[in-house]
């Protein structure tokens, strides 16, 4: 998940989310867990 969606969701910025997933963005992509290298998680399982 790229940052820019990771700020759109969590700014609840619908305009910009539905640009970024128009354009193929996974919000279920797998991200890392910060100083825990190897480590990555669902967004979705995080919240």
């Amino acid at each position: 998940m790229s940052a820019e969606l990771h700020r759109a969701i969590d700014n609840h910025d619908v305009d910009a989310l539905a640009r970024l997933l128009a354009a193929g963005e996974d919000p279920n992509e797998l991200i890392p867990v910060p100083g825990h290298p190897g480590l990555k998680f669902k967004k979705a399982d995080w919240e």
